[in-house]
This record gives C-alpha cells, structure tokens and sequence, in this order.
C-alpha cells in the first residue's frame, strides 16, 4: 500500500512512501517539475471533457521541465520502523522544503494511533 507516489498531487509531490516487508519506505525525488501539471483531468467530468483533459496531459508530460531539486535529501531512501516514525520523517523533509502532502502525514499518524 502506497501512501503517496510522486504523482500525487498533480506530479508534484516529492516522495514515494509506501510500506514493505522491511518496513515503512520512502523514496526522495531527485528533480521536481517546474510547472504544475494540469489539474482539470479529475474524474467527475465529461467524456469529451477527459479525452481533452488527457491529451494535454500527455503533452504536458512530454514538454515538462525537469531541474534539480537542491535540498539534502535528493534521492535518499529512507526505511522507517513505524508509521509514526515514518509520519515524523515525512514532516521533517516536509520542513525542510520537499513537497510532502499532508495527507500521508496524517494516515499514517492515524495507523500510528490505532496500533
């Protein structure tokens, strides 16, 4: 189960965090976009609507720019033992500047609260 990817939020966030045998895992991105992808492709629209929607996705996933993202974590992997473990690392690349959405945060202090 995966509680964020780095398509999350419109391909902008930072990490991949998800938990494995080894325990509660996340990924940090190397590059970061330097636009935000479209956010009009969402369900709850029309088929014309989508197909538009997904062709100036794939567009836009083709003529992105990618840069470096410059902070301390750049590529590093992290294994945490615990969701709560896990939950403060994220917030701590979250202080940091890394996009981190707080979603993650918050399910996995949820998973933390009822262990």
């Amino acid at each position: 189960m995966s509680y964020c990817r780095f398509s999350t939020d419109g391909h902008m966030c930072d990490v991949y965090v998800y938990e494995a045998r080894e325990g509660y895992v996340t990924h940090v991105a190397n590059t970061k976009q330097m636009v935000p992808a479209p956010k009009d492709w969402w369900p709850g629209i029309t088929d014309e609507e989508f197909k538009l929607a997904a062709a100036a996705r794939r567009t836009f996933m083709e003529e992105r720019e990618l840069v470096q993202i410059g902070l301390e974590h750049d590529g590093a992997t992290f294994i945490d033992d615990s969701p709560l473990s896990c939950a403060e690392r994220l917030q701590s690349l979250k202080d940091k500047g890394y996009q981190v959405p707080q979603s993650a945060i918050d399910a996995l202090l949820k998973e933390a609260g009822e262990a």
